[in-house]
């Protein structure tokens, strides 16, 4: 797949990436190259990022043929992969 779309959050690992040959997002993180999340979008997504607010974690907004959506992004807790041995 290839993408056309990217943005970068700028407090937080991902980057967000859109195709013309798909309505999804995706959202990676560029620590390690694994897909963070990924939403079913309109036609023609297009990607912001609205940084983290107090407590709020980033805030990822896609416009696309139907409407503005946001989507809250929360890091994974390193303590708990850690423990896990991941």
């Amino acid at each position: 797949m290839s993408f056309w779309g990217f943005a970068a959050a700028a407090d937080g690992p991902w980057i967000a990436c859109t195709s013309p040959s798909t309505t999804r997002v995706y959202v990676y993180d560029v620590r390690d190259g694994s897909m963070a999340a990924s939403v079913e979008t309109g036609i023609m997504p297009s990607v912001a990022w609205v940084p983290r607010s107090g407590e709020q974690p980033a805030l990822l907004v896609v416009g696309s043929t139907q409407g503005i959506q946001a989507f809250r992004i929360r890091e994974k807790d390193a303590a708990k992969a850690d423990a896990a041995g991941r």
